[in-house]
């Protein structure tokens, strides 16, 4: 997964054009040096999954990322209808960090859908091994396990 960066310019900050003979002064705004609470509990969560899904991949442990996940869309939603980010966003130089969020958001999107067809297909494994152990079908049963098994090697990587 690539980093999500927005980058950050310090108090007051001078933008200037070259000109033949000097500086041409085109812009100068008051840019706050500290983030908005609400820009820090997004990071603050981002980070959490980012470490979180490096580890292990148990059932607990991806249960315990997708309500992070569900927690973190909250505090965006909370963080999108801020006045700062409605001001922000509507500003032209917030597109390049907005279209980071969003290719941020279509990737977690795809996780997610990966996750949910890897339960799926596990849900589909147990059920089908219950049944082969409730028939005592032992040759279906070894097949069962062998692609259980395989699954599981899938999910792994």
């Amino acid at each position: 997964m690539s980093k999500v960066t927005c980058s950050r310019l310090g108090a007051n900050t001078f933008f200037a054009f070259k000109k033949k003979n000097g500086f041409l002064p085109f812009e100068r705004q008051n840019i706050p040096s500290r983030s908005h609470p609400l820009t820090l509990d997004v990071e603050e969560q981002l980070c959490r999954l980012k470490s979180s899904g490096a580890t292990s991949s148990s059932f607990s442990l991806t249960c315990h990322n997708l309500s992070g996940l569900s927690t973190l869309y909250d505090s965006m939603e909370h963080l999108l209808q801020s006045s700062l980010a409605q001001q922000k966003i509507s500003s032209e130089r917030s597109n390049t960090c907005i279209n980071e969020v969003v290719d941020g958001s279509l990737r977690l999107l795809e996780i997610c859908n990966t996750a949910r067809d890897a339960f799926s297909q596990t849900k589909e494994c147990v059920r089908d091994l219950q049944s082969s152990l409730r028939r005592k079908d032992e040759i279906g049963l070894v097949t069962e396990v062998q692609l259980f098994k395989y699954i599981g090697s899938l999910e792994r990587r």
